[in-house]
């Protein structure tokens, strides 16, 4: 197949999974090779579904993005400034973090209630279910086959983090004879509703996209631990005290966040602007990405 029948493909394939779902304006969708072959990012329409349905009479005053946002470096070093200061621990923090526990499970029940399939994966694992590391393939699969695979947090959960860290309690699910932490249903849901329902890369912009789409999904009261968990860490990551070697860094040699239960302030859930490399279930290789960029990364 030519390049440009390969070119061709791509795009009637984002057509058929975006199910008459429009491309946020503004979402970079120009076709990139992976596996052997073309892939041209763009929403999926089968996530949009699952979305409404479970959105449906929640009103949690944050609405969807309407358009694909840039970065401002500027903003996002201050974020990471910010989540730099917080301590490791923060008891206040729980009450968000025990309602972002609440509402990420019940996200998690509406996508299984569609028929997704969880298959937890280690680094050997995953590389054996996605040749190439890309964790644009995770989106493809999602959208093709209703099926993900979810890295296990046994597997990679930052650089350090705090004892008795919620996100890493049992949640009581189970699968494929892996019990799942907290951590890794909210990788699954991270992936599924922040990255999948809009076509949002794992690096940069796609990221911080990502975080403003799915925060729209948690109240008020749950928001404040979920920004921490992706906004905080995500800018910590690349604007923080190791950002201009992580941006460059491959995912071997990334320091990632340390893993802190604290939250962040209201400006920093309400900022449009800042990015940064994914902490949701390809957190660990999200380095590969090819489809985000600034600061090295390809756009």
């Amino acid at each position: 197949m030519s390049m440009r029948e390969q070119i061709a493909k791509a795009a009637l394939d984002a057509f058929r999974r975006a199910a008459g779902r429009e491309p946020l304006p503004g979402l970079p969708v120009k076709p990139q090779p992976m596996e052997g072959a073309m892939f041209q990012p763009g929403p999926v329409g089968a996530v949009h579904d699952v979305t409404d349905t479970y959105m449906a009479g929640k009103n949690f005053g944050q609405p969807f993005p309407s358009k694909y946002m840039p970065i401002d470096k500027s903003a996002a070093a201050r974020v990471a400034e910010v989540y730099d200061a917080l301590p490791m621990y923060d008891p206040n923090a729980l009450a968000s973090y025990d309602a972002m526990i609440r509402e990420t499970l019940a996200q998690y029940q509406a996508m299984k209630n569609a028929g997704v399939k969880i298959t937890p994966l280690d680094s050997a694992g995953y590389g054996a279910m996605y040749p190439g590391e890309n964790p644009r393939a995770v989106v493809r699969d999602i959208a093709d086959n209703q099926h993900m695979g979810v890295f296990k947090s046994d597997a990679g959960f930052g650089t350090g983090n705090a004892a008795e860290h919620p996100l890493l309690s049992q949640s009581g699910i189970v699968e494929a004879g892996y019990p799942m932490t907290n951590n890794d249903i909210f990788r699954a849901v991270h992936d599924y509703y922040g990255h999948a329902k809009e076509g949002f890369g794992f690096r940069a912009a796609g990221e911080d996209n990502a975080f403003r789409s799915h925060a729209a999904m948690y109240s008020p009261i749950a928001r404040p631990a979920m920004a921490t968990e992706t906004r905080g860490q995500n800018s910590w990551l690349n604007y923080g005290p190791y950002g201009d070697f992580n941006r460059t860094a491959g995912q071997l040699d990334t320091i990632y966040a340390p893993q802190k239960v604290v939250t962040m302030p209201d400006w920093v859930m309400k900022y449009m602007v800042p990015g940064a490399i994914g902490t949701g279930a390809m957190g660990a290789i999200a380095a590969q990405d090819q489809y985000d960029g600034g600061d090295g990364a390809q756009q």
